[in-house]
């Protein structure tokens, strides 16, 4: 692609902020379906066949997350495990922190006690 073809910064701005909502929207809509899923199966009725609307999902989805004290704090708990684990999961993906732990455990242990797959 050549120079003069390509799109300014903001339209990549624009795009990942669009993808982020999409994404949100998706993960929202599957909880609100989910869960009214599972409640009116306790009344052995079937979600698909009563008519209800769109937007009740979402607002399904809003009580799951921030219905009470309770679900609040699993909430905050679980966003801040899934950035960490996300966080982690890009840090290992990189190929260097495992050189650099591997070496770190050389320079502990003296490198005697690691098999010779690690070393």
């Amino acid at each position: 692609m050549s120079d003069s073809q390509r799109l300014p910064p903001e339209t990549f701005a624009l795009g990942r902020i669009a993808s982020l909502l999409v994404m949100l929207g998706a993960v929202l809509y599957f909880t609100g379906w989910t869960y009214r899923w599972m409640y009116f199966a306790f009344f052995q009725l079937e979600v698909t066949t009563l008519p209800l609307p769109l937007e009740s999902f979402y607002i399904a989805a809003f009580q799951v997350f921030f219905g009470s004290f309770r679900a609040i704090f699993h909430t905050i708990i679980t966003a801040a495990l899934v950035v960490v684990g996300v966080y982690c999961s890009l840090w290992l993906l990189e190929g260097q922190p495992s050189l650099r732990f591997q070496a770190g455990l050389e320079n502990i242990h003296g490198g005697y006690w690691l098999p010779s797959i690690i070393v």
